[in-house]
């Protein structure tokens, strides 16, 4: 893929996304789910022999299912305000806040799966869910689209806003282009460095190991770096 430096950084804008706290999370309920005019009976039911495992019942349809961490119960939601239906959303907070979302949907006589997601999320109404999840030392924001199936499928991009910066704790190089040869700056030990975006690598989402960074020094140098940041910059990590 040949991405040269000013057209990465034309297209990779800033994305300000404060992490919310947490709602109150509910295990039974009553709301129409399918837009019939009957209120369906919602109940969600952790089960205690697997950390994470539950059974979700909608008006007499159940499914058994798992999330990554101690099931915090649900919330009724609407990610697409036109289409009639509204989700159920069964959620935990995870290991290290590591918040999941499992999405259902009820047609009016069975329940079926929506999707998954990691993160923090928030659906739109708009046929869409934004999620925020933590990459180690930055949060990558990602969207998920609603299909005609009515299931949740990622929309890819090219490039992901960074956003963080710290001092080069060894020397590298940079490139003007992802996978090109030429090289743009060599960067000093001791100078500030922002990472600017990321690229992942084909089919590299979720996982983001073996993806390229955008980078800019204090002297105004601009190009890709070839090693994960954490390795060269000081910048803050967490899992």
């Amino acid at each position: 893929m040949k991405v040269g430096v000013m057209a990465a950084v034309a297209v990779c804008l800033a994305v300000g996304a404060a992490t919310a706290q947490p709602p109150t999370y509910v295990m039974n309920a009553r709301e129409d789910l399918n837009g019939d005019g009957k209120l369906d009976s919602i109940s969600l039911v952790p089960l205690e022999r697997l950390e994470g495992a539950f059974t979700l019942t909608v008006s007499g349809s159940s499914v058994t299912d798992r999330v990554g961490g101690r099931v915090e119960g649900f919330l009724v939601v609407d990610i697409a305000w036109g289409d009639g239906y509204k989700e159920v959303a069964v959620y935990t907070q995870g290991p290290s806040d590591d918040f999941e979302s499992y999405y259902f949907w009820f047609n009016g006589t069975e329940l079926h799966r929506t999707g998954k997601v990691s993160g923090w999320a928030r659906p739109s109404g708009l046929g869409t869910v934004d999620v925020t999840a933590w990459r180690g030392f930055w949060h990558i924001h990602l969207e998920y689209r609603l299909t005609g199936e009515h299931t949740l499928e990622l929309v890819p991009a090219s490039l992901y806003w960074v956003g963080v910066d710290g001092p080069c704790s060894r020397a590298f190089r940079i490139y003007e282009t992802p996978d090109g040869d030429t090289v743009a700056a060599e960067v000093r030990s001791g100078e500030q460095v922002f990472v600017v975006a990321a690229m992942p690598k084909e089919g590299g989402l979720p996982d983001p190991s073996g993806w390229m960074y955008l980078v800019k020094t204090e002297s105004n140098q601009v190009g890709w770096m070839r090693d994960e940041p954490t390795s060269r910059i000081g910048v803050p990590v967490a899992d």
